[in-house]
């Protein structure tokens, strides 16, 4: 059932780079439209926000989880509101921002709570987002 698991976990995970992707290429062929821009910026903010959230799922299944990772569970919320009222041009260096600082936190302070296989699978989902973001932050400057 595990392997099961983290089979779906792996595929929405990946899944979830599509609009990333998608709409970063809008911003670079129509670069007239606003809208992608301000789209990407706020699908960013919410992925900060759920990689946030898993602290606190973690939290709630496993009781190795300290205080300060409940703490941060929520923090990726209150941090995203200011980056959602920003402009594309200033919001997505900072959505990005956030995402380093998230998989920094997971790689360093939650490695012993955080399974590898899920480190290993932010490794590449972080760098996914990131580069999309800063290339689509590249598109709207």
């Amino acid at each position: 059932m595990i392997a099961l698991t983290h089979h779906w976990i792996h595929r929405l995970g990946y899944a979830g780079l599509i609009p990333f992707v998608t709409l970063t290429l809008i911003i670079w062929v129509w670069p007239a439209l606003s809208w992608p821009g301000e789209v990407l910026l706020a699908y960013g903010a919410l992925i900060f926000c759920f990689v946030g959230a898993i602290h606190f799922g973690f939290g709630i299944a496993d009781e190795r989880m300290t205080p300060g990772g409940i703490i941060w569970s929520i923090m990726p919320v209150a941090m995203a509101t200011p980056m959602l009222l920003a402009p594309p041009a200033l919001g997505l260096p900072l959505v990005a921002a956030g995402l380093v600082l998230a998989w920094t936190l997971d790689q360093t302070l939650f490695e012993t709570i955080l399974p590898p296989w899920y480190r290993n699978l932010r490794d590449r989902l972080t760098a996914g987002a990131v580069l999309a973001l800063m290339v689509g932050w590249l598109g709207v400057m």
